[in-house]
């Protein structure tokens, strides 16, 4: 008689395996996890990986600078919070153009008004701000 297991009794086998197996902690983590909240306050006190990595080795606890960098992101310090990577909508929401960007169109002039008068070199009037775009010379400045 054939006793073993057929492919699909294999395969449900491998997955309970995988669905109750959890990595085991790694063995520098063991070391740290007692002192955590003694991590936790010289972090909260300021203290650098490197002056806390000198107090453990003085109390004859070998830790590298990158173990225990580790060890504090993942189990010390509190996650930064997520900056929002959305665009902000204040253009599209309000329906208003920017007023600092040109209209697309500019108004219509009379035909029978006169063309604007050039502004004279020595006035005194600060530039127009500019737009968004990019720049593009005057030609009646060249």
């Amino acid at each position: 008689m054939n006793n073993e297991p057929t492919t699909g009794e294999r395969q449900k086998l491998i997955a309970a395996a995988a669905d109750s197996y959890t990595a085991p902690p790694p063995q520098s983590h063991t070391v740290l996890m007692p002192i955590r909240e003694s991590l936790a306050t010289l972090r909260r006190k300021g203290a650098s990986y490197r002056t806390i990595a000198q107090i453990l080795r003085n109390v004859d606890i070998e830790v590298s600078l990158d173990t225990l960098s580790r060890f504090c992101r993942e189990h010390v310090e509190e996650p930064p919070p997520q900056k929002d990577k959305r665009r902000p909508a204040n253009r599209a929401a309000s329906g208003q153009p920017d007023e600092s960007t040109p209209p697309a169109h500019p108004a219509p002039t009379e035909p029978d008004s006169p063309p604007p008068a050039p502004p004279s070199k020595e006035a005194d009037t600060p530039p127009p701000p500019r737009g968004k775009g990019p720049r593009i010379a005057d030609p009646s400045n060249i």
